[in-house]
């Protein structure tokens, strides 16, 4: 139910965002998307137990992350790059452990890019062998993720998404100096 009411938020920003995608250059994006995914990477270092114990939180935290839902749907509708990563992290900061907020993020994820896809679809800009290939990759890797999650626990989790937040950080930083 969290995934659909924050995936539905998301989508309202992903519209905006997929349709302001022309103006603006990757390269800086990718720049901007590795200096906030390190602020994420410090605060889940320093802050050892956030995302493997939950905690309950208040309304405002929750509307907080309604609102961060929907920023992060224009992020997501028109770069994409981190959207999960980011979704996710807003779902552990409001309480939740690293296997529910990765299962409520990939419903929030799904609706927002169908969104997305939904308004490049319009506008034909999408070069369907590659997004069928991406699409499949994805699917297969989700699946066997969240097998390994479900099994592993949350601390596994916590320490792989750290390894894969670094190497995202690493890669973006990598293409802004290219």
């Amino acid at each position: 139910k969290l995934g659909l009411l924050f995936g539905l938020v998301a989508a309202l920003g992903s519209f905006v965002g997929s349709n302001i995608v022309v103006n603006f250059d990757e390269k800086y994006l990718n720049l901007i998307t590795a200096i906030l995914l390190s602020f994420v990477f410090l605060i889940l270092f320093f802050r050892n137990k956030l995302g493997v114990e939950e905690k309950i939180v208040s309304h405002k935290h929750w509307i907080a992350a309604v609102v961060s839902a929907f920023l992060l749907g224009i992020y997501g509708g028109f770069f994409g790059v981190g959207f999960g990563t980011f979704i996710t992290f807003i779902f552990i900061l409001v309480g939740m452990n690293f296997l529910k907020s990765a299962a409520a993020s990939r419903v929030v994820g799904l609706i927002m890019s169908s969104t997305a896809t939904a308004v490049f679809v319009y506008h034909g800009t999408i070069n369907y062998p590659y997004a069928i290939a991406l699409g499949l990759g994805l699917a297969i890797g989700g699946w066997i993720g969240a097998g390994i999650g479900i099994k592993k626990g949350n601390e596994y989790v916590k320490i792989l998404f750290r390894i894969i937040l670094l190497a995202t950080i690493v890669k973006l930083i990598f293409e802004f100096l290219k």
